[in-house]
């Protein structure tokens, strides 16, 4: 399986799931919101003052914002888990999602502050401000007549204790004169104006009481009062009505230095305690107001956020479907999009109903895809096509014996063939991508002449020289458009093959002619001189060593001329090989012995394997070429004065099916011009020289089914040339047995190259 197919399944499991999570939503929103609407009205139901009503469209309001948050939650659950998951379009959707709740939540939020922020300072300034105000009012009222009254009251009951004081020094107590202090108390509360007069011990115990009212009996005042008055460096008396819900009168409380509490009593006039008691009213009734107002705020506030929690909820549900609505094709568009880019061109849109001008846009997306999918078979079968014949060609190529370069209009080869590469001594594969001026400088002039006759081959003959050897190529550049060409075609064919059999056979012709003319008449001349020599050489007396010196340089002309004829009888008339397995390593040795002896000052070594070498081939001819190779050595060490100890490497190896046999020297090396025409006839770099011994070398060599090449042994870093014969080898079953039939019948090597060295 692949990602792709991995991700697009672990995606689809995720929106499985989520629709699962959906459901499981709608059914837990569906059970929450009965339980909390139950819950609701019956918190509601059992607050004072709340009408039936209210309470059931509190619940309702409940329920239905709990359903609606429940819903949301689980969306946006949904639109997260996506976004999370890489689905194509989340990122999109949780953005609109949330573009579009604060759209709908913002507003709401805003309405609602201002409202509230509305309806509290119209409260506050119309009703809270003025009843706080009336009720200040009147507490100033109440708290004024009250401070009055105490300032009455309260110095009375002083100077009252003073005089009961000094009463007490008289002796007129209330232990001592119970009914003379009863007269005198009551004398007192006629003197004073006061309503009744209660004396108590520090035990808060009643000593003595009068009361002018009939039937009047106060109240005592608080422990809390007695105790604020006895308690050394407190207030001296205490003030307070006698009953606050009737404000029938006032008291002072006094703590005398005789241990005794007073209190006096003063009825307060009814009218006014009227008022004070609808003073008193009032401000109950105004903190009543102000205490249902708070509640009132609160219930509006509460079911005004509930209301609002409602709406603000209706619009995150309205603003995610909204979102869906919109997301969803475009999501299905998105992922159509996204297989199409990964190649699927089968991938089409869903439409839906609805979708609008989305699906529009859908339609025309699998229009454009299955146009997508027949012009992509189309070129599918074009590209198969034009691979089939691209293959087709570059075999054809490939098998090509010519090389074959197609380069761009920039220069740059965009397809070379094995035998190019060949050629170019490239390795594969380097040649493509390389500038044709770097590869094949030779080619410069011919590349700008191809590209100045626009339409038209270019012909030539150029040498290319690689690898130390050089081969003549016939070069032809063909544009690959006659009319607007984008590149070039260049076939390098290599006719130095041809060009030297074609001389060969030229030269064998003259070689075998100028035998024929030449050879018939030497042999009488060369007779006729000794003749001469040997009958008039004694009568001439004087002139016999003038004599002499004629006829001997007629004798060694003639030799020499006749030496030349038998090189072009050779050439001409070289012999069918013998062909036979013939193991090689004496051969090598014995090529070189007559050298060695002639040329102390030459090193000669022998890289030779102890096992036998052994090729198919004319023990004799080979021989022959050997020691041609090896006096062309020692030539090329003595004439090129190279100033250091000259040195022959004759090496000998194979591996099992074809034969190796080089010829090394440190000599002057082979020449930089004419170097691939050295092995052609009568081409030589020496003046006493014919031009034939390596040709007939090579003549030999390829009769026998081998090559011979001249190889500068400068691209290994030391001086002179090598000459390279390789020869095949035979079976390996066959080749033991073979070589020791036929080693016996193998002429003397050192007897053939004694022959070859006259002969050269």
């Amino acid at each position: 399986m692949s990602k792709k197919a991995h991700t697009d399944g672990t995606k689809a499991q995720i929106g499985d799931r989520t629709m699962k999570s959906g459901t499981l939503f709608l059914a837990l929103a569906a059970l929450g919101a009965v339980i909390f609407g139950i819950t609701a009205y019956a918190m509601v139901h059992f607050v004072e003052g709340v009408p039936r009503s209210i309470t059931a469209v509190f619940a309702l309001v409940v329920m239905f914002s709990v359903a609606l948050s429940v819903v949301v939650v689980a969306n946006l659950i949904d639109v997260f888990k996506g976004s999370r998951a890489g689905l194509r379009g989340a990122k999109l959707h949780k953005r609109f999602v949330t573009l579009l709740i604060v759209v709908g939540v913002l507003p709401a939020i805003i309405a609602f502050a201002l409202t509230g922020t509305v309806l509290k300072a119209f409260s506050d300034e119309y009703f809270v401000d003025r009843v706080t105000e009336a009720n200040l009012v009147a507490r100033d009222f109440a708290n004024g007549y009250f401070t009055s009254e105490s300032r009455k009251l309260g110095p009375e009951v002083v100077q009252m204790a003073t005089d009961l004081s000094l009463q007490a020094q008289t002796g007129l107590t209330p232990e001592a004169q119970p009914v003379g202090f009863r007269k005198y108390l009551l004398g007192q509360a006629i003197l004073r104006n006061l309503s009744g007069i209660t004396i108590l011990d520090r035990d808060y115990n009643v000593v003595m009481e009068v009361s002018r009212l009939p039937g009047g009996h106060y109240r005592l005042p608080p422990k809390a009062y007695f105790d604020d008055v006895s308690t050394p460096g407190a207030i001296p008396y205490k003030f307070d009505a006698n009953d606050r819900n009737t404000f029938d009168a006032w008291y002072a409380l006094y703590y005398t230095p005789q241990g005794y509490f007073i209190v006096a009593y003063k009825a307060e006039n009814p009218a006014i305690a009227e008022q004070l008691l609808q003073v008193r009213q009032f401000r109950d009734q105004t903190n009543e107001v102000e205490t249902r107002l708070a509640e009132l705020s609160r219930t509006f506030a509460i079911g005004y956020g509930l209301v609002m929690v409602l709406l603000l909820l209706g619009a995150m549900w309205i603003g995610i479907i909204v979102a869906n609505a919109i997301i969803g094709p475009v999501r299905r568009l998105a992922t159509a999009a996204g297989a199409v880019s990964e190649g699927d061109l089968t991938s089409r849109v869903e439409i839906r109903k609805g979708d609008g001008e989305l699906g529009e846009l859908g339609e025309a997306f699998n229009e454009m895809t299955r146009q997508l999918a027949g012009q992509r078979d189309d070129l599918i079968a074009a590209h198969e096509q034009s691979d089939a014949r691209r293959r087709f060609i570059e075999t054809v190529i490939s098998g090509v014996p010519a090389g074959v370069l197609n380069v761009r209009n920039d220069g740059r080869v965009a397809l070379a063939n094995p035998s190019a590469e060949r050629l170019l001594g490239a390795a594969p594969g380097r040649v493509n991508g390389a500038d044709i001026s770097d590869v094949l400088p030779e080619l410069d002039g011919l590349m700008e002449q191809a590209k100045a006759l626009t339409g038209q081959d270019v012909r030539d003959q150029i040498e290319l020289s690689r690898g130390g050897t050089s081969r003549i190529i016939n070069v032809r550049i063909s544009p690959d458009d006659p009319e607007q060409p984008s590149g070039f075609l260049i076939t390098l064919d290599d006719i130095t093959e041809l060009i030297s059999a074609q001389r060969n056979a030229a030269w064998g012709d003259v070689a075998r002619r100028i035998a024929h003319e030449i050879k018939n008449p030497l042999t009488p001349i060369q007779l006729s001189a000794e003749r001469l020599k040997r009958r008039y050489g004694k009568q001439l007396g004087e002139d016999r060593e003038v004599f002499d010196l004629c006829t001997e340089t007629i004798i060694r002309h003639v030799g020499d001329i006749g030496r030349m004829v038998n090189e072009f009888s050779s050439f001409a008339r070289m012999p069918e090989p013998i062909l036979a397995n013939v193991d090689l390593r004496e051969i090598a040795r014995s090529s070189a012995f007559s050298f060695s002896v002639a040329n102390p000052n030459i090193e000669f070594k022998f890289e030779i394997p102890d096992e036998p070498v052994v090729a198919v081939c004319d023990g004799r001819l080979v021989g022959q070429a050997v020691v041609n190779l090896v006096k062309n050595a020692v030539e090329a060490i003595i004439e090129g004065d190279i100033g250091e100890p000259g040195q022959i490497i004759i090496a000998l190896e194979t591996d099992g099916t074809e034969v190796r046999l080089d010829v090394i020297d440190n000599g002057r090396g082979l020449p930089e011009k004419d170097r691939s025409r050295l092995t052609e006839p009568y081409m030589t770099t020496r003046a006493k020289g014919t031009g034939l011994g390596l040709a007939i070398v090579r003549k030999a060599v390829e009769e026998h089914g081998g090559s011979f090449a001249l190889i500068d042994r400068a691209s290994d870093g030391n001086r002179g040339a090598i000459a390279r014969i390789i020869l095949p080898a035979p079976a390996a079953e066959e080749s033991s047995k073979d070589v020791t039939e036929t080693q016996a019948d193998e002429a003397p090597v050192s007897e053939q190259s004694a022959q070859m060295e006259r002969e050269a």
